[in-house]
């Protein structure tokens, strides 16, 4: 008998079904299953018809009307749940360690909507794996017979079997939405993506758990309900893991040698969440403990009555908040409770703890040179290393160091990394790992050693993410502390001058433009003798004009050609490489001065790209003109390292930049074919070649280790490894894994902090957020409301804790804040003179300093004399980096909630900005700011929709969770750094990371145009001249009209063009539409082409995300032509060109005008298009997943005119692509299919990141992290 359901349910049910038809049918196509199996009988008699009868009956649905409405939303829910479950399975086996060849078991059933199903599926589940039918309790809660999917594949002729699990859930609207309507798949859409925005901090975070044992707090048990909300992605994790472990063990006996790995996926509407780990008998895998316990949780969970549920969810999220609270550190607790500020749920909060840290050391901490030695372990791989006892190589380096007998933690650094150098062997690569905490003087160690070596001759590259330390480190080899030079030959150089190179040799050398070609510019300094080369393309120039090359912006744009009276074509002038740049300067120098015989070379990592035959790394060997594996190439190498018989690599900050790793990885195979390989065979090696790794982020070798091993690509994560407690140095020797080479690595590790002691304030606050509407009526989202709503209170308690600090007697303040234009604003409310303030504070000494200040002004920022004259810098990161502010003895900075774990790996450098000397303005004397005591101020909000919480109750306890948890983070990260310790209840450390991966080098069309939009907002905000506040406004309102119609076009190759189907092609897609949904249809057909989701089409909801990284592509902005002087165009070229000449604005801004003029700027008077082609670049396209519109042929009709909420569109599927790389269209104006596209690297899917199998679990509801939490929370009743 039929049961009627509620709609939701119903629509959940169908989801379910459908999903499950998409993972049968990929399997299908793989031909890991075939139609003859008896498991898939019922989906392959069974008609899609029938599915729709059977959801009409039992929601009782009998006029027309409300069944056309039924019908319109299964279609959808078909089509949804098919694509999802087919991305599912594939990329799952894409992911998958060892392909899986064979379909061992499978258990997937299939009941209807309002069907009771089968009485008892035990039988069926052993029949499908093998298990003794006298088994009991497969069907009580936990039990695998009731899983929505499990299915058993095996690899490598069944050495290694593989289980996957999944779990899937559909948090489904009550009414049936009509989809027959636009509005109702852009509301579809808006709702998937205010999932992804309501996501807790973690969402996009991963934890990699290297040698620890993470047992999950028996007691979360009594808490699952409390966190897991209406989509039960949680809950279906702990669900899975249950199946999953149960069925591990129920299987046959493993043969001996055979493995099992288990993977849950809980598919739900806000998208897929992952669990794994190796359950082969005997592992000690610390997941699969983790799994179990979470299986364990779910079987122990309590059912309640639906007359009590809400009261017992009330009940149980008041437990669970308490207990997150006994899992702050005690003086946490004990400020809490003495504030008498625990709120109910759903309330506002308002916290602020406080810790004075002491028990750390200071870089100028002094000790006895036997005190020092102490610290330095008796090692015998390190010994061995070094070739002595590293005790007897260091005494001699600090007695060098020694002042009145003492020497600090800093100079018992540098002794050891001038040990690590000194001791380097010719013929082999010697590893140097520098993981001391900023400011330890890492660059300046290498430096002395190198400096000292008057009569040595020696190569030294130095490579980091920062220009300024690029130039800072190249000045301080160049010229000593009297500025005079230094005698070694310093080149440097970067894109921005290399650019700027042929226009600026012209203005500056017109007698001799006419004769010679210039390209690109190098910097050379240290050598006041040096011949400069005259004939290259390289203009060599010194540190003046490239001070005066700062100050303008005579950058090349890119040409543009016509191809037809209608059609003009853009193409970017490809200047040379940085890196070939360097190399050729070099080998010009050197053959122009044979008696320079000490060489720097500097760069920027952002100059490492992919290419097709390797990377930029190649062109380091335009030092030379032969081959190293010929003959000609090995004698050129010999007569070299009799010039130069040390070459040094240092690649600092490698962290820093998605590059890093990868660069590190490349440079040490070209050492190695350079230097290295072809002399194998010599009994007297020429060159003694070591490589320098450097990051303050990376704070042991472990966390080294598995940085390096992640790369090509990795996402931000958050490393945890165990620790050997608080330490100030280490010395150790162990291999760096993932660059190729078995060598023993020397690691230098300090942790110390510059001050007498740091206090440190969180401000936690949880704001609600009301429902708001724009001036159209439209719902705003949840970013705009809390820029409307929640930027005010930002800005005011941002303006209270300058001032307070102000009044507190500080120094001088440095506040963070990655929001440029935030920053403006706040300095405006800052200098606002209100009654009763006595600050002090004026215009002249409040400063904003990021990379939208003009270079001119950030130069006079940053000089000792006005920097040191400044009482608050307000800044972001990217403009702190490389400077330091001795004086700072206030540091204040807003934590941002996106990309937590890179954003946390800054503020680790951040909170080191204060250090260093200064002068004493009334003494004159130099004094060090590392003995000053200093507050750190950390203030983190987070936001809480009212809505929301109206309709999930849970959504309070996670966004206390995850506040709690990012302090618990913070304090995790900084103490980790700081002393060596994370400061929790275990021995562990904590570091966070940035993600791995090499930039896109395609430039949009577009790209210009969000830069110029971007940056005009930014300047409005700050700007005091009326005049070019007026200008930017008009300029940028100009701007949205006329840019406003872009197209994409991709083209695949010919061979190809048959096999890639997009879903921009109508025909293509309505055939696929049409297999997946006909009535007519068995629910899994024989798989026809029309129904397989092509390779390089995803589905992650409501949304199709295309690959077109394949494809040529091609992009254009179409315009309507300057027929007149006063047409709305040439207005806009005059306003570009104004903006790209003011010295009024950033270098950013004069760029983006001056490459829209060149966008712009035409000779066809008409109706034209300008294009570009972007040829295989790696672009994402995010497509709606019902368009064009079903339903009768008026509205298939209509809506291949184009959308009619263009601009909901493109918001929603903006944040589906999730802000990654560059993203078009800028302004939406559609003429048949709403889309919107990235150019980027990463997968804005992330379904590799969800599915990569060496990371915990990936839920956001309550993930690894905050968990932590809930662990101390059972020490903390122990110790109580």
């Amino acid at each position: 008998m039929n049961r009627i359901m509620q709609p939701a349910e119903a629509w959940g049910h169908v989801f379910e079904i459908a999903v499950k038809r998409g993972l049968l049918a990929c399997l299908m196509h793989l031909k890991l299953l075939t139609a003859d199996r008896p498991e898939i009988q019922p989906w392959s008699t069974l008609r899609t018809a029938k599915l729709y009868k059977s959801v009409q009956r039992a929601l009782d649905y009998q006029d027309a009307a409300r069944c056309e409405l039924c019908d319109g939303v299964v279609r959808h829910l078909l089509l949804l749940g098919y694509g999802i479950g087919w991305t599912c399975m594939r990329e799952w086996l894409n992911q998958a360690p060892k392909r899986p060849k064979q379909l061992c078991s499978l258990w997937c059933p299939l009941s209807l909507p309002g069907e009771n199903g089968q009485d008892d599926p035990s039988q069926a589940f052993c029949a499908a794996f093998g298990i003794d039918m006298r088994t009991n309790g497969l069907t009580q809660q936990g039990g695998p017979a009731r899983s929505d999917f499990t299915a058993l594949f095996s690899a490598a002729k069944g050495r290694h079997q593989q289980l996957l699990v999944l779990e899937i859930s559909l948090n489904a609207p009550m009414s049936a939405p009509d989809f027959s309507d636009e509005r109702a798949h852009v509301d579809e859409l808006g709702r998937y993506a205010r999932l992804l925005d309501l996501r807790g901090v973690f969402s996009h975070v991963r934890a990699e758990v290297d040698g620890l044992d993470l047992a999950l707090s028996p007691k979360l048990a009594n808490h699952l309900t409390a966190f897991s909300g209406p989509d039960k992605p949680f809950l279906k994790l702990c669900q899975g893991a249950s199946y999953a472990c149960r069925t591990a063990r129920l299987l046959p006996r493993q043969p001996q040698g055979q493995s099992l790995h288990a993977q849950v996926l809980a598919v739900t509407a806000a998208g897929v969440e992952s669990l794994s780990a190796d359950l082969t008998l005997g592992s000690d895998d610390p997941r699969a403990q983790f799994m179990q316990k979470l299986g364990d949780a779910y079987r122990r969970k309590l059912r309640v009555p639906d007359t009590d549920a809400e009261d017992h969810l009330l009940s149980e999220i008041r437990a669970a908040f308490h207990r997150l609270i006994r899992g702050l550190p005690k003086a946490f607790r004990r400020q809490l409770k003495e504030m008498e500020q625990v709120p109910d749920p759903g309330e506002p909060i308002a916290w602020s703890f406080e810790e004075s840290l002491t028990e750390f050391h200071r870089p100028t901490d002094r000790f006895t040179i036997d005190a020092a030695l102490k610290q330095v372990p008796d090692d015998p791989e390190v010994a061995a290393l070094l070739g002595e006892n590293a005790r007897s190589i260091l005494a001699p380096l600090l007695r060098q160091r020694e002042t009145h007998g003492l020497v600090t933690l800093r100079d018992l650094h540098g002794s050891a990394v001038e040990a690590g150098l000194a001791t380097a062997r010719p013929g082999k690569l010697n590893l140097l790992v520098l993981e001391g905490n900023p400011g330890i003087g890492k660059t300046t160690a290498v430096q002395r050693y190198l400096t000292n070596r008057d009569r040595d001759g020696f190569l030294m590259l130095y490579f980091s993410p920062r220009t300024l330390i690029n130039r800072d480190v190249t000045d301080k080899f160049a010229r000593d502390q009297d500025q005079r030079a230094t005698g070694i030959l310093t080149v440097t150089t970067n894109g921005n001058l290399i650019v700027q190179a042929p226009n600026a040799f012209r203005e500056f050398c017109p007698d001799r433009a006419p004769h010679r070609r210039v390209d690109a510019a190098v910097v050379v300094d240290g050598m006041d003798q040096a011949i400069l080369p005259e004939n290259t393309s390289i203009w060599f120039i010194g540190p003046e004009i490239e001070a005066r090359l700062k100050e303008r912006w005579h950058a090349r744009g890119p040409r543009k050609r016509g191809l037809d009276e209608r059609t003009e074509e853009l193409r970017d002038n490809q200047p040379p490489g940085v890196l070939r740049t360097l190399a050729g300067a070099a080998a010009a120098l050197l053959e122009a001065n044979p008696g320079a015989r000490r060489l720097v070379l500097t760069a920027s990592i952002q100059s490492y790209r992919r290419t097709s035959t390797g990377s930029t790394i190649k062109s380091l060997s335009r030092m030379f003109r032969s081959a190293a594996n010929t003959r000609p190439g090995l004698n050129e190498r010999r007569r070299f390292a009799e010039r130069f018989p040390s070459i040094l690599v240092m690649v600092d900050e490698i962290a820093g930049d998605g590059a890093g790793a990868l660069f590190v990885k490349d440079i040490c195979r070209w050492l190695s074919e350079q230097f290295i390989e072809p002399f194998e065979q010599s009994d007297t090696p020429p060159f003694c070649v070591s490589l320098a790794i450097a990051d303050a982020s990376l704070g042991n070798h472990k966390v080294l280790n598995s940085y390096l091993e992640a790369a090509p690509e990795a996402p931000q994560k958050v490393m945890v490894s165990p620790s050997a407690g608080q330490e100030p140095f280490r010395l150790s020797a162990a291999r760096v894994a993932g660059l190729g080479v078995d060598n023993q690595a020397l690691h230098v590790m300090t942790n110390s902090y510059p001050a007498s002691r740091l206090d440190i304030t969180y401000r936690v606050k949880l704001h609600r957020i009301e429902p708001e509407q724009d001036d159209h009526g439209r719902e705003k989202t949840l970013r705009a409301r809390i820029r409307s709503q929640g930027e005010g209170a930002l800005l005011g308690s941002a303006r209270t804790e300058i001032l307070e600090a102000v009044h507190a007697g500080a120094d001088q303040i440095i506040f963070f804040a990655q929001d440029k234009a935030f920053l403006r604003e706040l300095k405006t409310a800052v200098l606002d003179k209100r009654e009763g303030d006595a600050s002090g504070l004026a215009a002249d000494n409040v400063s904003v300093l990021d990379s939208s200040v003009p270079e001119k002004e950030r130069r006079r920022l940053i000089s000792a004399e006005y920097r040191d004259r400044q009482r608050v810098f307000l800044m972001t990161s990217s403009g702190a980096r490389g400077v330091s502010f001795p004086r700072a003895t206030q540091i204040i900075a807003m934590v941002p909630r996106f990309d937590v774990a890179s954003n946390l790996m800054e503020l680790a450098q951040l909170i080191y900005r204060g250090r260093g000397h200064y002068r004493d303005a009334d003494s004159g004397e130099y004094r060090s700011g590392d003995d000053s005591p200093r507050r750190l101020t950390l203030l983190i909000d987070d936001w809480l929709p009212t809505e929301l919480d109206a309709s999930d109750r849970r959504a309070w306890l996670r966004r206390v969770s995850d506040l709690l948890t990012l302090v618990m983070m913070l304090r995790a990260t900084i103490l980790t750094r700081i002393t060596g310790d994370a400061g929790l209840r275990r021995p562990l450390s904590l570091v966070p990371v940035g993600p791995i991966a090499s930039d896109e080098n395609t430039a949009s069309i577009g790209e210009p145009l969000g830069i110029f939009l971007r940056e005009a907002k930014i300047h409005l905000g700050g700007a005091k001249n009326e005049k070019i506040k007026g200008l930017l406004k008009h300029a940028y309102d100009q701007a949205m009209r006329v840019f406003k119609e872009y197209r994409l076009e991709g083209k695949a190759d010919p061979g190809l063009a048959t096999g890639f189907r997009s879903w921009t092609d109508v025909a293509s897609r309505q055939n696929f539409v049409a297999a997946v949904i006909a009535p007519g249809n068995a629910l899994l057909p024989g798989i026809h082409e029309d129904a397989v989701l092509p390779q390089h089409c995803h589905c992650i909801g409501p949304v199709w995300l295309e690959d077109w990284s394949a494809l040529h592509n091609r992009e254009h902005f179409r315009f309507e032509g300057a027929a007149s002087t006063g047409s709305t165009e040439q207005q806009l070229l005059g306003q570009l060109w104004v903006i790209a000449n003011s010295s009024a604005v950033s270098l950013h801004m004069q760029h983006a005008a001056r490459d829209l003029f060149q966008v712009l700027q035409s000779s066809l008077s008409q109706r034209h298009v300008t294009q570009k082609e972007l040829g295989r670049t790696n672009i994402w396209l995010a497509l709606p997943l019902d368009w064009p519109l079903g339903g009768d042929s008026a509205r298939l009709s209509a809506s291949m005119r184009g959308p009619k909420y263009a601009e909901d569109w493109h918001a929603g599927l903006c944040r589906v692509l999730g802000g990654r790389g560059q993203i078009f269209p800028i302004v939406p104006d559609y003429e048949n299919v709403p889309f919107a596209a990235s150019i980027s690297n990463a997968a804005p899917a992330l379904f590799a990141q969800t599915l990569q199998r060496h990371y915990f679990m990936a839920s956001n509801e309550l993930n690894l992290l905050n968990t932590l939490l809930l662990s101390n929370a059972d020490e903390t009743e122990r110790q109580d």
